[in-house]
């Protein structure tokens, strides 16, 4: 698999190398992402997440859980 398929990376200004685990979502088509990895590079103060698409049995877990709704 491509990372198209699996997920996508953002750009964020700052250091945000504490988000690599946050879940976020549902987005419009009712997907949710974990931020997989961050790379923060110093000298442009910006940091590159890469967010993985859960797929549909972990999210299912998740809500379970009570950890997303």
């Amino acid at each position: 698999m491509t990372m198209k398929e699996t997920g996508f990376a953002a750009t964020y200004p700052g250091d945000r190398t504490e988000s690599i685990g946050q879940l976020m979502g549902p987005n419009m088509l009712g997907e949710y992402f974990q931020a997989y990895t961050a790379e923060h590079d110093q000298k442009a103060d910006a940091t590159r997440i890469v967010f993985k698409i859960l797929p549909p049995d972990e999210v299912k877990a998740l809500a379970s859980q009570g950890v997303i709704r």
